[in-house]
């Protein structure tokens, strides 16, 4: 069976919720080899996350504003599809795929999520994971 098969599977034989329906799924489907660790229907999707010491304006800014962004995040090539001042971005990569950056004010800090979509296979995941960890604690490093 395939991915939507097996989920339609579980609801015609459970009473599980729909998330607990995805979630044993891709278990399953990880358990037998059927489906690589980050690997999504779209490709690979890994995040990273950090807290820095500012307050999420400030850190919203460092997205924002071009020059900041260029002492953290430098040779970055990407469009904006959308901004929630001070609170997301989603971005296009330069290669296709998607960035989707979630600030959570935490008073005087603000965490930073970053989760990269669409990456073409596990090698791609890798390199990202270690891109965007390297890149946040960059911008952890300008307060």
């Amino acid at each position: 069976m395939n991915h939507k098969q097996l989920v339609a599977h579980l609801q015609a034989h459970t009473e599980i919720s729909s998330w607990w329906q995805q979630q044993v799924t891709v278990g399953y489907e990880q358990s037998r080899g059927l489906r690589a660790k980050h690997e999504m229907a779209d490709g690979y999707q890994i995040s990273r996350s950090r807290t820095v010491a500012a307050p999420i304006a400030a850190v919203y800014d460092a997205w924002a504003d071009e020059a900041t962004r260029a002492r953290w995040l430098p040779d970055a090539a990407f469009t904006v599809r959308k901004a929630t001042p001070p609170k997301s971005l989603r971005l296009t990569w330069e290669d296709g795929t998607s960035v989707e950056v979630a600030l959570t004010d935490k008073g005087e800090r603000t965490t930073v999520t970053v989760q990269h979509n669409k990456l073409a296979d596990a090698a791609a995941a890798e390199q990202m994971k270690g891109y965007w960890a390297a890149a946040l604690g960059r911008l952890a490093g300008l307060w």
